[in-house]
């Protein structure tokens, strides 16, 4: 990055791309310019803070400018860390092409832009947002793609945004779970799934747990059978306003619900630290998601750990993430004497 390549880079989780990507793109900054230079867009706030926060270590050593970082809940939280010009600016794609067009943010000197957590930025469908930002910078813009996966439709947005990139790929190896409490808990079927839901005190000796699903349409059917049982919960997923998410975040973070229920598209971003157990009611459709659900570092309560629900069918979706990652998920049973409707069942 630092000779002026435009990249692409493929590498797992935890080997180091946010640091080399905060490092190179301070490199490419001019002190004596204050306009945003380099601009990074991501796929969520918290990982626009992680990326910050990177920056903040490092630049510290430099004669730069704070940088400014985008995507509160509301635009007029946004706009007071772009007044002074800020050099380095990262944020999530649709608030920083807002910002872009209120004229906030100023990019006719633009030298680099980065979409890191590229294949998460186009699952969530911001890819009309990310050409459009790209289309309001200097021809020569430097670029870079990094993912921690690369389909198909992340190498056709790189190839429109990028002019002869160097591809980059970084082994799979080393995969971190080690530290993370997990388990599976296997029922006979789905509808066992959610008698275990209803009853996580009793069970689990929670007050509090995170429940992950694949769709949207899950998690609002869960949140209805609940509903009909008299237990309050909170559901959120991708396609709410960023301001109802927050709002029913909040909630649950105050103890109004005893269960937050999430999308996958959301593992990343959620961060709810009374939170002391994650419940995977669907195994995630690829490995690489497990580890953003599971790991919790300073996003969940000390201790937090994973139960996995799995039929007998299902079996087989434990077996890949442990020989994906290199770790082992023990099977626990269920405590049926806490659980009569099971057992009768």
């Amino acid at each position: 990055m630092i000779e002026g390549r435009d990249l692409v880079v493929e590498a797992p989780f935890t080997t180091g791309k946010t640091d080399a990507l905060c490092i190179s793109a301070l490199e490419t900054i001019d002190a004596d310019i204050k306009t945003c230079q380099a601009l990074i867009v991501t796929s969520a706030f918290s990982e626009a803070k992680k990326i910050l926060n990177s920056i903040m270590d490092i630049c510290q050593f430099m004669q730069l400018d704070r940088p400014a970082m985008i995507g509160r809940r509301k635009m007029e939280e946004d706009i007071p860390a772009l007044r002074d010009g800020q050099q380095f600016v990262v944020g999530t794609p649709r608030r920083v092409l807002e910002l872009i067009q209120l004229g906030a943010i100023k990019i006719g000197s633009a030298r680099l832009l980065v979409l890191d957590d590229a294949d998460e930025m186009i699952a969530r469908d911001f890819s009309e947002d990310i050409l459009a930002i790209r289309k309001q910078m200097p021809h020569n813009t430097q670029g870079a793609v990094l993912s921690t996966t690369m389909p198909q439709d992340v190498l056709e947005i790189a190839n429109k945004l990028l002019r002869d990139p160097l591809h980059i790929i970084v082994s799979k190896c080393g995969r971190p779970l080690h530290s993370v409490k997990q388990a599976y808990m296997g029922v006979e079927k789905d509808d066992w799934k959610l008698d275990i839901l209803s009853h996580l005190s009793d069970i689990f000796g929670v007050a509090q747990a995170v429940v992950f699903c694949n769709t949207r349409r899950t998690v609002e059917w869960l949140s209805g059978e609940f509903a009909s049982r008299g237990i309050t919960t909170s559901a959120v997923h991708a396609d709410m306003a960023a301001t109802d998410r927050a709002g029913l975040l909040q909630d649950f973070r105050s103890g109004s619900s005893a269960t937050l229920l999430a999308t996958n598209m959301l593992a990343r971003g959620i961060e709810v630290q009374s939170a002391s157990l994650i419940i995977n009611y669907d195994m995630p459709a690829k490995p690489e998601d497990y580890f953003h659900r599971t790991s919790s570092g300073s996003r969940f309560a000390q201790g937090c750990r994973t139960v996995n629900l799995i039929t007998p069918t299902e079996v087989y979706k434990v077996h890949n993430i442990e020989h994906f990652y290199n770790t082992k998920i023990e099977e626990v049973p269920i405590p049926l004497p806490l659980c009569p409707w099971l057992s009768a069942g």
